[in-house]
């Protein structure tokens, strides 16, 4: 599971979320994106058998995040309820500096 702010919205003389802010959010919500993942793992074990799953997004500028996606995507639709856990929460906003 990784995020990157969006490199659109990284110019001169505004900062992003620090390693830091990143770090906070991370230790709140990926033990919920994990518990949703290893959720749809016991619904289904014989799909999921041996399974490596990325979820992965951009941070906007307003510290929403962006175009989540998960790799493979066969297992797109098994886990579209865990991107909703990703879309639910905030990183701190952009600030002109």
């Amino acid at each position: 599971m990784s995020s990157e702010p969006d490199p659109q919205d990284q110019r001169p003389g505004r900062s992003g979320p620090s390693p830091a802010d990143i770090e906070r959010v991370h230790g709140e919500v990926l033990p919920l994106l994990r518990a949703c993942v290893l959720g749809a793992a016991r619904e289904d074990p014989d799909r999921f058998r041996q399974a490596e799953v990325k979820i992965g997004w951009a941070i906007g500028r307003d510290g929403r995040p962006r175009e989540p996606e998960i790799r493979p995507r066969r297992y797109r639709d098994d886990l579209q309820v865990c991107l909703q856990v990703v879309a639910g929460f905030r990183y701190p906003r952009f600030r002109d500096q």
